[in-house]
């Protein structure tokens, strides 16, 4: 097996870094500090924490097809995928400035919305930046 390629690896570092969001954010640590959070403010933080999840999702859901017709103009996939990247990444780092719950779920639903984004896009450059027998 050859070594990788530098737009291999670039395509294997995306994705170890997807997963740690996807481990930090969305499952692990941040849905736990936001429901104590929301909690200590009288607020379900479980509940809501459902809801955005589930509206971020549903938006997902009826803009994909969209998206991924779009991404498929010669030079839009990637565009559209930095724009996910950096729109994800600028309400992630939203969260951590502030302690209002409802500022921190919107930061969380806006990024979570990011992050599916960008998965439209990053699965679809594997045949891009490899070979059928890589």
């Amino acid at each position: 097996m050859s070594p990788f390629t530098k737009t291999e690896k670039s395509w294997i570092m995306y994705d170890w870094a997807n997963s740690v969001y996807a481990t930090i954010i969305m499952s692990a640590i941040f849905p736990i500090y936001f429901a104590a959070v929301a909690k200590s403010n009288g607020i379900a933080g479980d509940v809501w924490w459902g809801y955005a999840t589930s509206a971020s999702s549903l938006i997902i859901a009826l803009t994909a097809p969209f998206l991924g017709a779009l991404g498929d103009f010669k030079g839009m996939k990637k565009r559209l995928f930095t724009f996910a990247l950096l729109f994800g990444a600028f309400f992630t780092a939203f969260m951590a400035f502030t302690d209002r719950p409802m500022l921190m779920l919107l930061g969380y639903s806006l990024s979570f919305i990011g992050f599916e984004g960008t998965s439209l896009f990053y699965d679809s450059f594997l045949t891009d930046v490899t070979t059928e027998s890589e």
